[in-house]
């Protein structure tokens, strides 16, 4: 799958920085992780088990299948996406309504 130029720089541009383990002890926040399991930068299992590790507050993960680190800009896998970013969006607001 080969993505634009454009594509390639808006995904490196909106990388989130790397997470001080001592730092994120602050965030009390829920914590929901979307993972690519052909992430090469951050290896989707490894990044979930990391996850699961360093936030008190993980509420649950989703390793998207035959990803790599920028979700597929497909219109199918799109919305794909879409479901699974909403079904994390509720078990976080199910949290933090309790």
């Amino acid at each position: 799958h080969v993505r634009s130029r454009r594509q390639r720089q808006m995904c490196i541009r909106d990388s989130p920085p790397i997470v001080d383990a001592k730092k994120i002890q602050k965030f009390k926040g829920p914590v929901f992780v979307i993972a690519a399991d052909s992430d090469i930068q951050f290896p989707g299992d490894k990044l979930l088990a990391r996850a699961k590790e360093i936030f008190s507050n993980f509420k649950g993960g989703h390793l998207l299948k035959d990803s790599k680190h920028c979700p597929s800009f497909k219109e199918e896998d799109r919305k794909a996406f879409g479901v699974i970013f909403n079904n994390g969006l509720n078990i976080l607001n199910k949290e933090a309504s309790k």
